[in-house]
């Protein structure tokens, strides 16, 4: 049988951008209530670039560094929200990068003819997902 104590060994919190093990659900509580866990959010559309602080290790294969951060990429529409990218990372400098950096693609798709796209823009499924989302909202 688990324990209340194992239940939170894979749990994090964040203090001035290190990520911090937490083993009291007080503390776990109030930092998850608080808004130090959004990195940075952008938007275009009706769409957004979101970068968090997930708090549990997404690193399920029991070795390596604790994957704690996430950037997603998705459209909101009536039904639900369609995830058109997702990234995770270990540091938090380098999600904030990457979030820096996969914004400024996002807004050059959303601006540029996606025939003239620059070979680094090369991912197919992400190609289709922004030409389908230009044609359905004509632009």
């Amino acid at each position: 049988m688990i324990n209340n104590k194992e239940l939170y060994t894979n749990w994090y919190i964040l203090k001035n951008k290190i990520p911090v093990k937490c083993n009291d659900l007080n503390e776990l509580s109030t930092f998850n209530s608080s808004t130090e866990k959004i990195i940075k959010k952008s938007y275009i559309e009706d769409c957004e670039l979101s970068t968090v602080f997930l708090g549990l290790d997404h690193n399920f294969s029991n070795s390596g560094k604790p994957v704690l951060f996430e950037t997603i990429f998705f459209y909101k529409t009536i039904a639900s929200d369609s995830i058109l990218l997702l990234y995770r990372y270990c540091h938090y400098h380098t999600a904030l990068n990457n979030h820096n950096r996969l914004w400024k693609i996002i807004e050059y798709m959303f601006n540029t003819d996606l025939n003239n796209l620059p070979i680094y823009i090369n991912n197919e499924d992400f190609r289709g997902y922004i030409a389908n989302y230009r044609l359905k909202r004509g632009f």
